[in-house]
């Protein structure tokens, strides 16, 4: 995704689409499967109290882990150079 459309879907400002984007896209980990990214979404998209729909967002104040859930969903875990994490959802849904 190019920082364009993310700050149009996302709503957030250019630096911080910046900063997200570049990090997703060079130093992101291993991929799911796309039925596997789906499922999590539907998870997600299916009641969670922590889901922002209308910000696509896994919501920390209530408890969620503040991650684009669009985003989060598609890795099994994401290598931040300094550390690796397995990518998993806060609440214990999915991982």
């Amino acid at each position: 995704m190019d920082v364009v459309s993310f700050i149009t879907k996302y709503s957030v400002t250019r630096e911080i689409a910046e900063r997200i984007v570049r990090g997703y896209t060079e130093v992101a980990g291993t991929e799911v499967a796309p039925e596997i990214q789906q499922a999590r979404i539907a998870i997600c998209e299916g009641g969670c109290t922590t889901f922002d729909k209308s910000r696509r967002l896994c919501m920390k104040e209530k408890g969620g882990c503040g991650c684009f859930v669009d985003i989060k969903t598609k890795y099994a875990e994401i290598d931040f150079v300094t550390y690796t994490e397995t990518v998993k959802c806060p609440k214990g849904k999915w991982e």
